[in-house]
């Protein structure tokens, strides 16, 4: 019989960093699914999307003439 050697792989901190961004991006998408209408009143429009932290950002109203 002969002894076969077990090669260990270790993942780099390149593949957490990919993990953690595609993590941070799906749960960000989810999210922001999740609380579009809810964000800034059902009927405005004018909304942003913030990345960090993730939400909907809602300008200033404008002055009224």
């Amino acid at each position: 019989m002969s002894k076969r050697n077990a090669q260990r792989t270790r993942s780099g901190p390149i593949t957490y960093i990919a993990l953690a961004v595609v993590l941070y991006a799906l749960l960000s998408v989810a999210y922001a699914l999740a609380t579009t209408n809810s964000a800034c009143g059902e009927l405005n429009d004018y909304k942003e999307w913030r990345l960090v932290p993730p939400g909907w950002e809602c300008p200033a109203p404008g002055p009224i003439y």
